[in-house]
């Protein structure tokens, strides 16, 4: 709506209809303009939940990911600590001896 067009509605000519009187919309659109808003909310909470989908897909991903590695990185530190329990033994025998 132009600006100029705005303040035409302010100038009230006798043969113009009383704006108060006349609805602002046809009674279709008017009664069509809930269901547009209301697909566009389904179209929206759509694309919500593909987005969800796929990041609970990319969490799954990096939560296998990580498990496999932590596993392995666990297997790794129990053997770290036991060559340290081993090198502190041998350390120890070689101060003893």
């Amino acid at each position: 709506m132009s600006h100029h067009h705005a303040q035409a509605i302010h100038i009230h000519h006798p043969s113009s209809p009383d704006i108060n009187k006349t609805p602002l919309f046809p009674r279709e659109s008017y009664q069509a303009a809930p269901t547009k808003i209301e697909d566009m909310l389904q179209e929206y909470l759509r694309n919500q939940e593909e987005s969800t989908k796929k990041m609970e897909r990319r969490i799954d991903f990096i939560h296998e990911s990580l498990g496999n590695k932590s596993e392995v990185l666990f297997k790794q530190v129990i053997k770290l600590d036991e060559d340290i329990k081993k090198l502190r033994e041998d350390h120890d025998r070689s101060l003893t001896s």
